[in-house]
C-alpha cells in the first residue's frame, strides 16, 4: 500500500531481482515534499551502485549506505546537515525459500499461519553521522535470517502507516492496531 500525501516526499520502497536473489526496501527519509524528495531519489540511486557494485548481504549493503550518505551529504564534519534514511532491507533466496533482513530504526512483521511476529530494528538509522548532541555514532547492523513458507505475508512499512493520527480521541493508529489489521488479511 503506497499512498504519499504529496507528489514528491521522503518515502519510497526499492526492488531489484538477480537470478534467485531478490533485494527489496521500504525507506523513510528525513525531509518531507522536496527535500525528502532529493533524500530518495539519492537513496534510491545509492542503493542501485551498492547492490549492483557490491552484492553484499543486508548489513552490508546497510552500512554502504551509511557511507555513502555521509559521504554525499559531507556529514564527516558534523555541521546542519544531518538528514538520513529509516530503512528495512531484505534480501531474499528463492531456492532455500529464506529471507535476510536488517532494519536501521524500521522493522518488519511476519503473518505466518494467522500469527504476527515482529522483526526488530537496530536503533541508529542510516545518514547522520552526529546526533543532536554532536556525537559521532558508530552503526553495525545485525541480520536475522527467516526461514518462509507458501502462504507467509512479510510486511515492510514505514510510521506513515501505524503513527496516522485520526479516530475521536484524534490519536495515532498505532503498531497494535496495524498487527490486528494484518492478522485479518491472513
Amino acid at each position: 500500500y503506497f499512498q504519499p500525501k504529496d507528489i514528491v516526499g521522503g518515502d519510497f520502497y526499492w526492488y531489484r531481482s538477480f537470478n534467485h536473489l531478490a533485494v527489496i526496501a521500504t525507506v523513510d527519509c528525513t525531509g518531507h515534499g522536496v527535500p525528502g524528495g532529493f533524500m530518495s531519489m539519492m537513496g534510491s540511486l545509492l542503493l542501485d551502485k551498492i547492490v549492483q557494485k557490491h552484492q553484499l548481504e543486508t548489513p552490508e549493503i546497510l552500512a554502504h549506505l551509511n557511507q555513502e550518505i555521509i559521504r554525499v551529504l559531507k556529514q564527516d564534519s558534523g555541521g546542519e546537515i544531518q538528514d538520513g534514511m529509516d530503512i528495512s532491507l531484505c534480501l531474499i533466496d528463492k531456492n532455500k525459500n529464506e529471507m535476510h533482513f536488517s532494519g536501521a530504526r524500521n522493522g518488519i512483521l511476519l503473518v505466518q499461519n494467522g500469527d504476527v511476529k515482529q522483526y526488530k530494528a537496530d536503533l541508529l538509522p542510516v545518514g547522520g553521522k552526529f546526533t543532536l548532541k554532536s556525537k559521532k555514532q558508530t552503526r553495525t547492523y545485525q541480520k536475522q535470517v527467516i526461514s518462509l513458507n507458501e502462504n507467509d505475508w512479510v510486511f515492510m512499512y514505514s510510521d506513515g502507516y501505524h503513527d496516522q493520527v485520526g479516530g475521536e480521541k484524534f490519536t495515532s493508529f498505532g503498531m497494535r492496531n496495524f498487527e490486528n489489521l494484518l492478522k485479518k488479511i491472513d
